[in-house]
């Protein structure tokens, strides 16, 4: 991996048996990286969350000001497209760090992540 690399993260319903679903998440072409989950109950919900430790001043972050999730597409059990409410809680960090939804007409989501 190079910075701006671009890599793509997956969760995927696998099968449901016995009232529990089986996912599989990885990022896409890292093999290692893949986790088969147990019978859970149904995922309802879905978020993005990128944490960082131990920032305590502006240069502790990437030069770039942001790092930008696209993509962002969810579908249902028959592969509908379903669109997202997003809850964004602001200004989360002691140094302005905030979150930006995009929700373009006929486009996947993007989240863009100030720091």
């Amino acid at each position: 991996m190079n910075p701006g690399d671009i890599i793509k993260a997956v969760i995927q319903l696998k099968d449901i048996s016995n009232n529990k679903y089986y996912y599989a998440s990885y990022f896409d072409g890292f093999d290692r990286s893949r986790i088969d989950t147990a019978g859970l109950q149904e995922m309802k919900y879905c978020c993005v969350t990128l944490e960082s430790y131990n920032v305590r001043v502006p240069n502790d972050y990437p030069a770039q000001e942001l790092t930008t999730l696209s993509g962002i597409h969810l579908a249902d059990t028959n592969m509908r497209s379903m669109l997202p409410v997003w809850q964004v809680k602001p200004n989360s960090g002691s140094l302005g760090e905030r979150a930006v939804v995009r929700r373009i007409p006929g486009e996947d989501d993007a989240i863009d992540l100030y720091f």
